[in-house]
């Protein structure tokens, strides 16, 4: 765990909770979708509003699989983080989640063209103004936190997929089931 830089990513969870889970993800990895809509809510509920684990966001995209929106859409959400805060940008990440139809590639539901414009609508949702975190993409280069975040966990390991969990040094790839995720938090617990 040392060996992730932690500094300026977004957190849920409490600040001295024992365990400390880093997930990377990508928006428009039907996998991650899986997890955030049927897992994560569940270790929320379990562990993290408890105070037991906190949750770090790392960005990890794959334009190279196909999914043309998943670059925008981490930079966008950065944006919402920068300007908006942690609860801001847990509450836009869960609807990206949630409300797309579908995360592959050709829909039109979310497409590079309009991914930022809805994220920003999201956004402004939670009570960041649009205008910022646009500000914020034209301006404050959002993608190269994006891919510091994909180089720190690929200096590490090289065996990443989406989505990765490390929890106090331990690595779970794939959306594995919550008896998975339960065990090595509980594991880490005693």
């Amino acid at each position: 765990m040392s060996k992730i830089d932690m500094e300026g990513e977004p957190v849920l969870g409490q600040e001295n909770a024992s365990v400390t889970m880093v997930i990377y993800e990508d928006y428009q990895c039907p996998f991650c979708k899986r997890f955030e809509t049927q897992t994560f809510p569940k270790i929320k509920s379990n562990y993290v509003d408890s105070g037991d684990v906190k949750v770090v966001w790392k960005d990890f995209p794959a334009p190279s699989l196909g999914h043309d929106w998943a670059e925008p859409a981490a930079a966008a959400t950065e944006c919402v983080y920068r300007e908006g805060g942690n609860e801001a940008f847990w509450n836009v990440n869960k609807k990206v989640f949630e409300q797309a139809k579908t995360l592959t590639r050709g829909e039109d539901e979310f497409t590079t063209e309009n991914i930022q414009s809805r994220i920003k609508q999201f956004a402004s949702e939670e009570g960041v103004s649009e205008s910022a975190v646009q500000s914020c993409i034209d301006n404050d280069n959002p993608m190269q936190e994006v891919n510091e975040d994909k180089q720190g966990i690929l200096g590490i390991t090289s065996n990443i997929g989406t989505p990765t969990a490390v929890v106090n040094g331990k690595k779970v790839v794939g959306a594995q089931p919550y008896p998975q995720f339960e065990s090595v938090i509980e594991e880490e617990l005693s």
